[in-house]
């Protein structure tokens, strides 16, 4: 069966059906022209994967399933908890959304002290409301995961298909191709010498980087304040380095010292 009729068939785009096999949930055999042909199993995993996603399962989660690394019950009773709490944390919004428009108010007449005294007073007492920590935290991970793919690799990707222990491999590896090519193809010194810098580099930003992290889930104030030092600092080393190298130019065109 052709792509087009499987479209048709399940009422899935094509780039859908293709994310899904970058993803590796799905591997259709080509047929001698190279065309991609799905067969009655290709289709019936298929089947599996929409209906997992329509539980919201994750991808992860869905390809750990097929690779027979997780059990169905364990993974769908995960899944019903994650869901019920994002139907407590809707239905806490859809009442106070439902309170502030029975009001019929402008913004500028919002009481959002009372309001904010509420949702404080009623989280207190164990109702949820949405969780605006993940804000930052998708907000930094998304930045990472950009910065990662377009200087070096899609960090995201490795990390669905091999995990965090993927990831440190991959950077490893980085460093050890960086060691050998400053050792023998450009012959700037030795092995170590090339790999210690992308690894301390690598080392270094982890060191900096996970107390923020960590300290965003109980104490928000205190990684934001965290942040602001690592990016002062950041900007100081790298005025620093800027005012450095302006005076080695300097240095070459008049000579101040020998």
């Amino acid at each position: 069966m052709k792509i087009k009729e499987v479209e048709s068939l399940l009422n899935l785009s094509r780039d859908n059906i293709r994310f899904y096999e970058k993803q590796g949930l799905l591997s259709p055999r080509r047929s001698s022209n190279q065309y991609r042909d799905y067969t009655e199993e290709d289709i019936k995993r298929l089947k599996r994967i929409i209906v997992l996603r329509k539980c919201g399962v994750p991808i992860a989660d869905i390809k750990q399933l097929l690779q027979g690394e997780a059990q169905l019950p364990k993974v769908l009773e995960a899944q019903s908890r994650q869901l019920q709490t994002q139907v407590d944390e809707l239905r806490g919004a859809l009442r106070l959304c439902n309170q502030m428009a029975a009001e019929e108010t402008s913004l500028e007449g919002l009481d959002e002290e009372r309001y904010f005294a509420q949702i404080t007073q009623e989280e207190a007492q164990g109702i949820p409301f949405a969780d605006l920590r993940g804000d930052f935290l998708q907000h930094e991970w998304n930045l990472l995961e950009w910065t990662m793919r377009v200087h070096f690799i899609d960090i995201r990707d490795v990390k669905q298909r091999r995990g965090a222990i993927g990831v440190a491999v991959i950077l490893m590896l980085a460093c050890v191709v960086r060691g050998l090519a400053y050792r023998f193809l450009w012959h700037y010194g030795s092995f170590w010498e090339g790999f210690g810098g992308p690894f301390l580099t690598f080392f270094l930003a982890s060191v900096l980087l996970f107390p923020m992290f960590a300290l965003q889930y109980r104490h928000p104030v205190a990684a934001k304040r965290y942040g602001a030092a690592v990016l002062v600092l950041a900007v100081l080393f790298l005025g620093a380095v800027l005012l450095f190298l302006a005076a080695m130019l300097l240095n070459a065109v008049f000579h101040f010292w020998a």
